[in-house]
């Protein structure tokens, strides 16, 4: 009877542990490789050891100056014969490979200087080859405990499982470790897209958000990655339905009962254990297990008495720490009805402009206006989003992350909670209008222009002249929208009416295509820390100096219109970018000053007070205070955490800032020492400004500072959720009676 029963017929043999380490061998393999190639990517773009050009050979010759490559090929190629090679011939590997190694030695002496004696080559090759497995090992020792984790569970399963519905179970088991594969792959492609590891916070948004950033994700489909992808799925799935009988009939073999279930306890044991310090593991950050960074990312916020002190407040004052809702501008005898323009430029940061780097010519007119006007030196965004610059700069409050941005213009559009910029001016009279080439659909950034109260809203679908002139995924080429905006403003004046214009640009987005036709050219850019080789880098310095012969044109347009002398300019960047610096390729979460610092210039053709340089740390939310100023305007009924560039610079103002997705990344400044927080996930980072610009060496910070710092971020965070939601009862906005929502 025996002999007659299938192979895949579970039976008294069946043995759980067994079952469940043949099925997480797909996840064994998928991690190493996953593993190496994050080692790889780290040793390229934070140590700086890579290729001299992106050749395939190249790479190829700088891959194999790596001990453990080759030392990887010898093992599958040995592994190989022994699994072609007849038994009886098997022995002859040892007589290969020895010849082999004499060979090597020998090549390597007539190679050689004749001062170069091979055994110290040798012995420096080994000494090398060491030190390489020493950083591999000690950043995949998670790995391995993830693996024991996932086959305890397993077994476990398949310990209880009755025997009738073994069968269904692997076949679900066998699903989760293929999807489990897909998900190292993707964490894999996304690090080597963006410079850091996936998180469960970016994969619940991306989920949330799948329609709107298929466009982004396209972008990024690069054939390695696409390969990477399909290959880790395809292989696991492959592997497990080749292995099924073998699972379904899995017994232990040569291997004890019990080693399997000692050593998928003893790893989900260790699983607690601590992390290896920071400064000891510079890898650490960009080599990140795959599984557990899900898992720590997968808790919220470990500050939740903030929250707690945050509500106490607001009970006991009745009003949120900032608001607008019933802000109004006052006329004063000083008061002035000059228009006003904020162009807001996409992605441009400070260290890729010539107001920041001496010698750099990616935008020459701006910089010519930031000589004539006002110029900031140092203006800061809030959160690295272009949603987030609008709310900070037209609306005067601490913007939120996605989320909340999308959460607060659906609660907004029911009862009003800010009123910003826009609203203000309306009331005096103005006409109001926002204009972007861009399509206005990503993150519903439509419902968010809305609710900052503009009358006219002009997007890419009003000023795109066919599918031919689309540029890039998110909009048409900037100049089409400069007659349309002229033509309004010319309007507005024909009316006797002043106008406030909010302008977005859409060239410097990723992936940072120009037009047809635009002539590019090369720049020096070493100074700006970014080799000039770099061709992304490039392709954005050339964005940056299409947008610059733009916002020539609009002024000189509006100079022909009559009506540039009478206006106020204001140009900052919405946020910055990332070329490498940090190992990053993304902006929208992170926090060091590439994707915060951005240029900022004030412009009013004839007025005396715009001149010379602000001094200070400045940020976003300062614009509306200072546009207030510079009309005469004063401010009532409001509550704004901005204050105006006219005022002397506070050494002990802290700025704060937010990565773009919930529950990620909280930064603050204070004077020149800067902070940046992953919600417990890794180390408080801290660095000196003025010593460090380039926030390339952290700074130690001690436990009583550490718990300082994130109790101030976390109280932050909630006080800006509070105020853009709380909303003001039946007794006004000043004298309290206010609700969370």
């Amino acid at each position: 009877m025996n002999e007659n029963r299938s192979p895949a017929r579970p039976d008294a043999s069946f043995h759980a542990w067994s079952a469940a380490w043949r099925l997480a061998l797909p996840l064994v393999w998928c991690l190493i490789i996953a593993k190496l190639f994050k080692v790889q990517y780290t040793n390229i773009t934070w140590l700086g050891t890579g290729p001299d050009d992106d050749g395939p050979k190249a790479y190829a010759q700088w891959l194999m100056g790596f001990g453990w490559p080759r030392l990887a090929i010898a093992v599958a190629v040995g592994a190989l014969m022994t699994r072609v090679l007849r038994r009886r011939l098997r022995s002859w590997l040892f007589v290969l490979a020895s010849g082999a190694v004499l060979v090597s030695m020998a090549v390597l002496r007539f190679a050689l200087p004749p001062h170069r004696n091979p055994i110290v080559i040798l012995l420096e090759w080994l000494g090398n080859s060491a030190g390489e497995l020493r950083v591999f090992l000690a950043v995949s020792w998670r790995e391995p405990l993830a693996v024991a984790a996932i086959v305890l569970v397993c077994g476990a399963l398949l310990r209880l499982c009755p025997s009738r519905w073994r069968a269904m179970l692997i076949g679900i088991l066998a699903g989760v470790i293929v999807a489990l594969c897909g998900m190292i792959a993707i964490d894999l492609c996304y690090l080597l897209a963006t410079g850091q590891p996936f998180s469960a916070p970016v994969l619940l948004f991306s989920a949330g958000n799948l329609s709107d950033l298929l466009p982004l994700i396209r972008s990024e489909a690069t054939p390695l990655r696409v390969a990477l992808l399909a290959g880790f799925v395809v292989s696991a799935a492959a592997w497990l339905l080749l292995r099924r009988n073998r699972v379904l009939a899995a017994s232990p073999n040569s291997v004890q009962p019990r080693l399997g279930l000692i050593a998928a306890v003893g790893g989900a044991v260790a699983l607690v254990l601590p992390l290896l310090p920071a400064d000891r593991m510079p890898l650490e950050r960009f080599t990140e297990a795959t599984f557990l960074s899900f898992a720590r990312t997968g808790f919220g916020s470990p500050m939740l008495q903030a929250e707690r002190n945050v509500d106490r407040a607001f009970e006991k004052e009745g009003r949120p720490p900032w608001y607008s809702a019933g802000m109004r501008f006052v006329p004063t005898p000083a008061t002035q009805r000059k228009n006003v323009v904020i162009v807001m430029m996409e992605s441009v940061r400070a260290s890729s402009t010539p107001m920041h780097v001496a010698g750099l010519a990616s935008m020459p007119f701006l910089a010519r206006l930031s000589a004539e006007g006002m110029s900031v030196r140092d203006m800061s965004a809030v959160v690295p989003r272009t949603a987030g610059a609008w709310m900070a700069v037209v609306g005067g409050q601490y913007p939120l992350t996605n989320e909340g941005t999308a959460e607060w213009s659906r609660e907004n559009a029911k009862k009003p909670r800010i009123r910003g910029l826009a609203h203000a001016l309306r009331e005096q009279g103005y006409a109001t209008g926002f204009f972007t080439p861009t399509h206005l659909g990503l993150l519903n950034e439509i419902e968010v222009v809305k609710a900052l109260g503009f009358e006219t809203i002009r997007s890419e679908r009003d000023f795109r002249r066919g599918e031919e002139s689309r540029v890039g995924y998110m909009g048409a080429p900037d100049e089409v929208m400069v007659e349309p905006i002229v033509q309004w403003a010319a309007s507005a004046r024909q009316h006797g009416q002043p106008f406030f214009a909010a302008i977005m640009t859409n060239i410097g987005h990723h992936p940072y295509t120009l037009p047809e036709g635009w002539v590019r050219r090369s720049y020096a850019v070493e100074s700006s820390g970014v080799e000039s080789s770099d061709q992304r880098h490039q392709s954005y310095l050339n964005c940056l100096s299409y947008i610059d012969g733009v916002l020539e044109h609009l002024l000189a347009e509006l100079k022909r219109a009559d009506v540039l002398q009478d206006t106020i300019f204001v140009f900052v960047g919405d946020h910055g970018q990332f070329f490498g610096e940090h190992a990053m390729n993304q902006v929208f979460n992170a926090l060091y000053d590439e994707g915060v610092h951005v240029p900022a210039t004030v412009y009013a053709p004839g007025d005396a007070r715009v001149k010379g340089v602000v001094e200070g740390a400045r940020q976003q939310v300062d614009i509306v205070p200072t546009i207030a100023d510079l009309l005469g305007f004063a401010i009532e009924g409001a509550r704004l955490p901005g204050k105006s560039m006219f005022s002397a610079p506070d050494p002990k103002r802290k700025l704060f800032y937010s990565g773009s997705i919930e529950s990620s990344y909280l930064g603050m400044r204070r004077g020149s020492r800067k902070y940046i927080y992953d919600f417990d996930r890794g180390p408080l980072q801290a660095f000196d400004l003025a010593t460090d610009p380039k926030e390339s060496n952290p700074l130690p910070v001690d436990d009583e500072e550490g718990l300082t710092v994130k109790e101030e971020l976390m109280q932050w965070q909630a006080a800006a959720r509070l105020s853009m939601f709380a909303r003001p009862g039946t007794k006004g906005a000043l004298e309290g009676g206010w609700n969370r929502r």
